[in-house]
């Protein structure tokens, strides 16, 4: 996690963030500058955690980025918690091969399937080859990550003919394309519209093609795998039940991934309790619709590893008092 983010001054001139609402320009600059982000601008963003720093309901999460992604400022995927802010590196330049090392290897560690990210990593190329240390070695690594993401990729409209292509940035507006240009290609582009690799008809919302329920219960399991540490974890039909049953119940893969973030982020659940025990099972963290929705409440809080021990006993304290309050078992079986 950062300790900062830069904000440019023409950030408040510009034509683009000019004609967003007050809301837009928030929703951009939290992006900016949240402690999520990193030196690429490509990062994992729950709605939930943007919910919880910004005091807003989800639903006006969601519409505000999507409007940010109508206006170019960011990519959004549909099924994904990632989002790219477009210009980004344009505006925070990785200026040294060190730097360079560093964003390659975010990069590396991103999901397979992400949010369009051709703007970002045509102004990563143009560090690269404004570096003369480790050029080419530097050049080799990004050809094989871009060969990947474009593999990724296909299939995707030319982002050149819709209108998802990004609009200039949060500093910036875009000269506008010659008219003959923008009249041979609008005929054949004006009807769709493109979220990274899938299209849809223009004026509907962004979508993807939906998982089936066995690809949902995977991917919450991997979730839980890995933010809560049970690599060698296994599938097994209890788990199945209770990841099939909170589906069922009309949470979405991203709200039950939020409440494994909450339960990871909840002191007593984490093993500060009286028996030192740690309570993060899957029949636990989606054992009702009350739990489920006390993680996610729980997924803005500061991590556990964080939290001084007298902030660990504290919300240690808090968590048992409203299990208390609510009439449930502490510990959630």
């Amino acid at each position: 996690m950062r300790d900062y983010g830069k904000i440019h001054c023409q950030f408040w001139g510009s034509e683009d963030v000019l004609a967003m609402s007050d809301d837009e320009k928030l929703m951009a600059l939290y992006l900016l500058t949240c402690a999520h982000g990193n030196i690429i601008g490509i990062f994992r963003m729950p709605e939930g955690y943007i919910s919880s720093d910004l005091n807003w309901p989800l639903e006006r999460v969601r519409q505000t980025l999507l409007e940010l992604f109508r206006k170019g400022f960011i990519t959004l995927r549909e099924g994904s918690q990632w989002l790219v802010i477009n210009r980004f590196l344009k505006f925070n330049p990785v200026e040294n091969p060190n730097q360079i090392k560093a964003a390659l290897k975010l990069l590396k560690k991103c999901p397979a399937i992400l949010p369009d990210v051709e703007v970002p990593l045509r102004h990563l190329l143009e560090a690269i080859n404004k570096c003369n240390a480790e050029k080419e070695r530097l050049l080799r690594e990004y050809k094989e990550l871009e060969r990947v993401f474009r593999e990724n990729a296909k299939g995707c409209a030319n982002p050149s003919e819709t209108l998802s292509k990004p609009l200039g940035s949060p500093f910036e507006t875009l000269t506008q394309t010659s008219s003959s240009s923008s009249s041979s290609s609008s005929s054949s582009s004006s009807s769709r519209i493109v979220v990274s690799n899938d299209t849809c008809p223009a004026e509907a919302e962004p979508v993807a093609p939906k998982a089936n329920h066995a690809e949902k219960i995977q991917d919450v399991f991997v979730h839980w795998q890995t933010v809560l540490n049970h690599p060698q974890a296994k599938l097994d039909e209890n788990r199945k039940k209770f990841i099939r049953n909170a589906l069922k119940s009309g949470y979405d893969v991203d709200q039950l991934k939020l409440a494994i973030d909450g339960c990871s982020r909840t002191p007593h659940n984490m093993g500060d309790n009286d028996r030192n025990q740690v309570y993060d099972g899957i029949h636990i963290i989606f054992k009702n619709a009350d739990q489920i929705d006390r993680f996610i409440g729980n997924a803005g809080n500061q991590l556990v590893s964080q939290l001084s021990k007298a902030g660990r006993s504290t919300q240690a304290a808090g968590d048992a008092l409203m299990a208390e309050m609510f009439g449930e078992n502490v510990h959630g079986y």
